[in-house]
This record gives C-alpha cells, structure tokens and sequence, in this order.
C-alpha cells in the first residue's frame, strides 16, 4: 500500500530530476557559448544570470543557440510541459487522491511518469556534453 510519505518522496524526486536538468541546460549553454569565444567575464555574467532562469527560458536559450537535434528539443520541450504540470498542476489534479490507497497509487503512477519525462530529457541533455547515464529504473 502506497503511503501519503511515498508520494512525497517521490513529488521531491521528480521535482530533483528537473532541477537537475536545469543545471545541466546551464551547463551545455554556457559550453557553447565558450566555444563561439565568449570571454570569461561575459560567461560568468551570463552564469549567474541563467541560474535565475526558469525552464522554459533555458529551453528556448538552448532552441536560440546550437541544437538542430530535434530529437533533443521534444524531449526538453515534453519535459518543461511536465515540470510545470508537477509545480502547478499535480496536487490540483488528484485533489483527494491521497485519502484513499487507490488514489496515493493513482498520484504515484502519475509521478512515475512525470519524473521519467524530465529525467529522460536530463539524460539527452547529458549526452551533448558527451555523458551518457542509465535510464531511471522502477522505485
């Protein structure tokens, strides 16, 4: 039976997994730029103001700069959907779903499939810095 803590936990998890593509959009944006000659107080200037960015600024950063991989750009954009259905939407959503075992197993199925859409996006972002992880396994 799916716990009121699980569903937190894994509300925490997913929420992780899109922080984390945040951090990396920063990451392979700021490469690029390096490599088109930026100099160093532009970037660091340029660093601090993207970590004030949401997602969806970073994805159309990204769109604006290198990546022809249209591939990359949907699994992004699928993911930016799914961060803003998980901060804005998810509790709304199941409204009293977490009374009920049926209903905190309903919200966890929800959240397995949201953080699989992020982390996938995470992981075709990672492979433009030429990183390449595992898929998310089943919790």
């Amino acid at each position: 039976m799916v716990t009121l803590d699980t569903v937190y936990w894994k509300f925490g998890y997913a929420s992780e997994a899109a922080q984390l593509l945040e951090t990396e959009l920063i990451n392979v944006i700021t490469e690029y730029d390096m490599s088109q000659g930026k100099d160093i107080q532009s970037l660091k200037k340029q660093f601090l103001e993207m970590d004030k960015y949401t997602l969806g600024k970073l994805n159309y950063a990204l769109k604006s700069r290198m990546v022809e991989d249209a591939d990359t750009l949907e699994y992004v954009s699928d993911a930016l959907k799914a961060r803003n259905y998980l901060a804005h939407d998810f509790f709304r959503a199941h409204n009293f779903a977490k009374d009920t075992p049926a209903g905190r197993q309903k919200m966890l199925d929800d959240l397995q499939k949201t953080h699989n859409i992020i982390f996938e996006a995470y992981r075709k972002v990672l492979l433009i810095s030429g990183i390449k992880i595992p898929p998310l396994e089943d919790d």
